[in-house]
């Protein structure tokens, strides 16, 4: 009994030895400044940032793979302390929100009796509006906003609150028919029509569908705007706000989401007035 005793005590002890020695060899160095980035970051784990949570963006902010800003609900503070873990210093700071490309002005065609979710509703017919590229209006981009940012009265388009909105991308995710999207803040101009019917069939349901006449295109004097298809699409990185094509969009499928707060500079279109006379 004894021996066996001190059998099994050697084996434990030997065991354990080989253990402590395993963990050295196979031990995984961490990056301190991964683990100090943790402290800082939200952990949403939304994935806004291109990553697959939390961890894996601060692990590609130290490799030097990723920006220091990209983290959607932290927003500047958390990015000026991932600059400070980092020992840089912080650049512009640009917030990324959530806006919505259509104008909800298409009307039913068919009844739809099934589940209250978008994705159930596009299914059928691809949902119950005569634009099939239209909002669903049933608030899957509500459900899927972990900041409480989007409210909605079914049957109406939604409501993006871009003050507590974090440009996580979630609600864009979310919808099925992709009639929402991110970008800056400051650069508020957008195409609100993802259409992509010919401009004879947009007409009929929709009195502000772009109607892919390129009038935008050829008076934007910064070159910020392309056609997707049959849709005008503006280059957020690359407009300037001056409004020419606010002023030249014969349906008014242009317009500003962020009226009041981000109106075109009036330098941007003086500049522009006269890029365009010369």
């Amino acid at each position: 009994m004894l021996y066996a005793l001190i059998c099994m005590g050697g084996l434990g002890l030997l065991f354990g030895i080989g253990l402590a020695i395993a963990s050295k060899i196979f031990s995984v160095k961490t990056d301190p400044r991964v683990d100090a980035m943790l402290e800082v970051l939200p952990g949403a784990n939304c994935g806004g940032c291109g990553f697959a949570g939390c961890s894996a963006y601060a692990s590609a902010v130290a490799a030097g793979k990723a920006e220091f800003d990209h983290c959607a609900p932290g927003g500047k503070e958390v990015a000026e302390k991932i600059c400070a873990i980092m020992g840089q210093e912080m650049g512009a700071f640009e917030k990324n929100v959530a806006y919505l490309r259509c104008q909800g002005h298409s009307s039913f065609e068919t009844d739809y009796n099934g589940p209250k979710t978008c994705a159930a509703a596009a299914i059928p017919a691809q949902g119950p509006y005569s634009c099939k590229f239209s909002c669903l209006k049933l608030g899957d981009c509500v459900k899927a906003c972990q900041f409480g940012a989007i409210s909605i009265n079914i049957g109406e388009l939604p409501v993006i609150d871009t003050d507590i909105c974090g440009g996580c991308g979630g609600c864009m995710r979310a919808c099925p028919k992709k009639v929402i999207a991110v970008g800056p803040l400051s650069r508020s101009i957008q195409v609100g029509c993802v259409s992509q019917d010919k401009p004879v069939v947009k007409r009929k349901f929709c009195q502000t569908a772009c109607i892919g006449c390129q009038k935008c295109l050829k008076n934007c004097p910064a070159g910020a705007i392309t056609m997707e298809g049959a849709v005008a699409v503006i280059d957020k990185g690359k407009c300037t706000m001056c409004g020419l094509c606010l002023q030249n969009c014969p349906t008014k499928a242009i317009l500003n989401f962020m009226p009041g707060k981000e109106e075109p500079a009036a330098e941007a279109q003086e500049a522009a007035s006269g890029q365009q006379q010369a």
